[in-house]
């Protein structure tokens, strides 16, 4: 009787904490829904939070929020960092999927997909040989690679499309351009992350120059980067001479 009464409880106690879990769960999904579709609200917010870690003017056009099962997607249209007249970093739509169940286990914002349409920029280096993203105001202040690592560790898809950069040397300039319709990409295939990265790179202000070369870098990895020693990768880089 003991052991009856006994297992009625735990089967009680079983489909009351997954019935709670169900609760937790609709009211999870519900008021992200409610938040994520308001998201649009705290474009000034997000604004003066960037300008201030940035160090200098953030402009962003429109916020947009959807809801992919668990995951909540923000996309962001024409984020311009710097001044308006020269800006430093012009991206004309970045979409983030904030993975619900890495986050929570991570203990710390994980993103799954990354999609970048557009991204204008020129790198310039000094007479010291250092680069910097011309534009862009100088910094003591170190960057944290900690959320990039997180996120690579458990990225879905990453892709680049549109891309426009300038590398402004010392002796020589380059422009660095995406294929049409072939964006750089990084996936995941079960394993192992898959890479892609084809590019288009002229040398500027060279008469001799005979147009475009076609770098391409590709190859897959297996093994978390925040593991270095796990690392397994094969990788194939193609690349004319540029000079």
């Amino acid at each position: 009787m003991l052991v009856r009464n006994t297992k009625k409880l735990a089967k009680f106690v079983l489909n009351f904490i997954i019935f709670g879990i169900l609760i937790l769960a609709a009211l999870y999904v519900s008021i992200g829904r409610i938040a994520v579709n308001a998201v649009d609200h705290f474009n000034e917010d997000l604004t003066e939070l960037l300008t201030s870690s940035l160090g200098t003017r953030v402009s962003l056009g429109e916020l947009k929020g959807s809801w992919n099962r668990f995951d909540p997607t923000i996309t962001v249209s024409q984020l311009v960092i710097g001044s308006i007249n020269d800006p430093a970093i012009v991206i004309g739509e970045i979409t983030f999927r904030l993975s619900f169940w890495f986050t929570l286990t991570e203990r710390t914002p994980v993103l799954s997909e990354i999609h970048v349409n557009g991204l204008s920029l020129a790198l310039e280096q000094s007479d010291d040989n250092s680069w910097a993203v011309k534009g862009l105001p100088s910094s003591d202040a170190s960057f944290s690679f900690d959320l990039i690592l997180d996120s690579a560790a458990h990225v879905e898809e990453i892709t680049l499309e549109n891309l426009d950069m300038d590398i402004l040397g010392l002796r020589s300039t380059h422009h660095i351009g995406s294929e049409l319709n072939l964006p750089l990409k990084l996936r995941r295939s079960e394993d192992e992350r898959v890479i892609s990265f084809p590019l288009l790179v002229e040398r500027v202000g060279d008469s001799d120059s005979a147009g475009s070369s076609r770098v391409n870098l590709s190859g897959v990895y297996t093994g978390d980067l925040r593991d270095l020693s796990n690392i397994e990768a094969n990788i194939y880089f193609e690349m004319p001479q540029v000079q």
